[in-house]
This record gives C-alpha cells, structure tokens and sequence, in this order.
C-alpha cells in the first residue's frame, strides 16, 4: 500500500457522491469549490462516484455548470502545485484521466497526516451487495463490466434488480414519506435503511480497526462524523457536507456555515 506523506500543517479535504447527471446540487458545489479555491488545502479528494454515467452521456456531463465548476477548482489547484485525488466510485469505475487530466485516479489512496493515516475509499468495498460476503460474490465486477461498456444500461439493469434498496433511493423515500406525513412508512423505511447502512459502517470499521488506521469514504449519502475509525463525507448536493482532516482532527464541515 502507497502512502502519500504530507506535512503536519497540510489539510486533505474530501467530498463524495456528487452523482454530476445534471445541476442538481448546483448551489451547494460552487459553494464548496468557492472554500476549495479560498482554503486552498494541500489534497482535494473526490471520494468517488463524482461523475454518474448510469444516468448521463459523458457529453452530458462535461456540458453541465456542476462539472465545469469542479473542472476550474482543479485546473487552478494544478497550476497551484496543489494536488486533487479521484477515488473511483461505483457509479464512475469507468471514468478516466482524460475525464480530469489534473487528477490522480485510483480505487483508493492512503495519506500520513501527522500520526494520522488516513484511508480514502468510496465505500461500496464494505457494502455485501457489491463486494460480497463469505465467499459469494457480489454484483461489482458484472456491473463494471456492464458499465464499462453499456453504461446507458446500467441504470435500468440495477433498479430492476436492486429497485428501491439502494441507500439513496431509501433515503429519498424517507423524505417523501414525512414530507407526505406518512410516519408509519417513514419508521418502515428509515429501520430497513439504518440496518443497511449500519452495516455498511460496520465493515468499515472493522477493516479500519485491523489495519489501525482511519477510513474518510462515502457510498451510503449518510453523513457520519469522525469516530476514531471512520468518516463519511455524506451527499455534498443535499446536505452540503464534506470533511475535512487536518492537524485538528478528521471533521465534518458544512458550505452552510461558509
């Protein structure tokens, strides 16, 4: 395992899961580039599903305000001799260095920050319905095959086989049922939704504890503050978090408070 070593007073700040098909989140991405560009810290890492070719052309994506604003931060980050990392989701697997040619691409990447080491992964690694369990495989090398080539297919393929399971989808339904007052529903649902992505943290921390380091990832849109071993940087379009790993600590931030 590569570990990239940076300085004490460095910072690494990383968002996930902008899922970029079209502007939504539009407010919330320009907020974080206008900190990114203002902060300026040492690594910027999108942590992964960042551009979403299940539901968008890559022409789609390169012509939305969403993708240009993140194409600017690293261009200026680059002449700056700042460094930007893209982790490689499982809604970007295919994506490639022409993509973002002022990034590093790689399925992960390690930091030493003081006496921190710090794992950055998107997630989908510790979920049982990509990576598996116990020996039985999961869907991802069948759905990165699918993407590579079809990637148009991938989305109807999955929601007809995952349908409404997947922890966004989940958490979508959760907001629309208490906007809609439906509580028993919202209860249902938030259970289903809270076992799963439990699960998934849990996996993450038990790799985080044996290997005795940290893991900053996303995958599940939950947002979870640093715990001794794990961080998720959450869905930076809906909530506006992101985190940010310094000296001080591994600590959720919010564009709100910007």
């Amino acid at each position: 395992m590569k570990i990239i070593q940076l300085s004490e007073g460095d910072a690494i700040a990383s968002v996930a899961d902008l899922h970029i098909m079209n502007n939504r989140g539009l407010r919330n991405i320009e907020i974080f580039c206008d900190i990114m560009d203002a902060t300026q810290p040492k690594a910027l890492v999108l942590d992964g599903d960042i551009r979403d070719k299940w539901g968008a052309t890559d022409n789609q994506i390169n012509h939305t305000h969403s993708w240009q604003r993140i194409i600017d931060t690293c261009e200026r980050r680059d002449e700056m001799q700042l460094d930007t990392y893209y982790v490689l989701g499982n809604h970007d697997w295919q994506a490639k260095q022409i993509d973002l040619p002022w990034a590093h691409f790689g399925e992960s990447f390690t930091f030493k920050l003081g006496d921190k080491t710090i794992l950055y992964i998107h997630g989908w690694q510790f979920d049982i319905v990509w990576q598996g369990i116990a020996g039985i495989p999961g869907i991802a090398p069948t759905a990165f095959f699918i993407a590579t080539r079809m990637p148009w297919l991938m989305a109807p393929l999955y929601n007809c086989i995952v349908g409404k399971n997947t922890p966004g989808r989940k958490r979508q339904r959760i907001i629309s049922a208490s906007e809609n007052g439906e509580k028993h529903l919202v209860d249902t649902i938030s259970n289903d939704w809270t076992k799963h992505i439990g699960f998934v943290h849990l996996r993450a921390m038990q790799y985080a504890k044996a290997h005795n380091l940290s893991v900053v990832m996303g995958h599940t849109h939950c947002p979870i503050p640093h715990n001794g071993l794990i961080a998720d940087n959450g869905n930076l379009p809906e909530d506006g978090i992101y985190v940010v790993a310094s000296k001080y600590g591994i600590k959720l931030e919010d564009v709100n408070a910007w």
